[in-house]
């Protein structure tokens, strides 16, 4: 974590009967960057917006980083979407890799700040034909979280954990997946079976972080190796190796193949499997 709030002795967040996903992820990275004060649901005084000793999330019409003030709700309409949690990881110097790690973060910002609508337009879809991805359980932690000062303590350190989590390994990780790159003409691969086997939580980021194409990792329920194409890439169609030699599983998408531990020894193996994919 590039700075700390381990001066922080309070966390205020707005009250009301149900909580966001804005003050409860803001709450989980003040956690992770060191914060371990109680987090209370009402509006801050002015005392306390005037005390960078005092976190204020999402509420209080101030974005002061000095007194550790992050609300948005002052911003002008036409501002960049933003919300408590983003502005408190920019202030962290975490943005980035927040937005890298976790696929929420910049659709939660925007939903938070410009609305369902003007987001699901953003990603060229109709919010009347999305909004059915929430879950039932997403309206129950709302309020939960807003009701239960001891769920909510948990829930806060349990995402902080993982935040803390994913940044490390996101720190260690591009490092060693930038040793851990190989190229099999104009394909980039991972490889994952080369790196602790943690890393294949943050697999995706770090396959950006180096511009892969392919993922390669150790199948999780055989001997063999699992190698997985990136963003749909059109160059390659793993179905392509169904019913052959060496090959336990190849998925009628395309997207996957899973091969016996015999590829795996091959010291070309990966490369044959990634040459025999490629369309033509």
């Amino acid at each position: 974590m590039e700075k700390t709030l381990a001066n922080i002795r309070l966390i205020v967040v707005h009250a009301g009967k149900s909580s966001h996903q804005d003050e409860r992820v803001a709450a989980a990275i003040a956690r992770a960057a060191g914060a371990r004060a109680p987090v209370v649901r009402r509006d801050p005084t002015e005392a306390e917006l005037a005390d960078a000793n005092i976190l204020v999330l999402d509420v209080g019409g101030q974005h002061n980083p000095a007194l550790n003030n992050f609300d948005h709700h002052q911003l002008p309409r036409e501002a960049a979407p933003a919300c408590a949690y983003s502005l408190l990881a920019e202030h962290l110097g975490i943005d980035g890799k927040l937005a890298a790690l976790f696929p929420w973060y910049t659709t939660g910002k925007s939903l938070d700040s410009k609305g369902p609508f003007s987001t699901a337009k953003a990603c060229g879809a109709e919010w009347s034909k999305i909004q059915g991805f929430y879950g039932p359980d997403t309206a129950w932690l709302a309020d939960a979280w807003a009701e239960s000062e001891g769920l909510r303590e948990e829930v806060t350190q349990r995402l902080a954990d993982r935040i803390e989590r994913k940044l490390d390994l996101y720190d260690a990780g591009v490092v060693a997946a930038a040793a851990n790159t190989e190229r099999v003409g104009e394909i980039v691969v991972l490889r994952l079976d080369r790196m602790a086997a943690e890393y294949a939580e943050i697999s995706d980021c770090l396959a950006g972080a180096v511009g892969a194409n392919v993922i390669v990792f150790n199948d999780d329920r055989g001997d063999g190796l699992g190698i997985l194409r990136l963003n749909d890439d059109p160059r390659l169609d793993f179905s392509k190796w169904e019913g052959k030699e060496g090959i336990v599983f190849a998925h009628k998408g395309g997207f996957i193949v899973k091969t016996a531990a015999s590829v795996k020894a091959e010291p070309d193996g990966v490369a044959r499997i990634i040459r025999g994919a490629l369309v033509a």
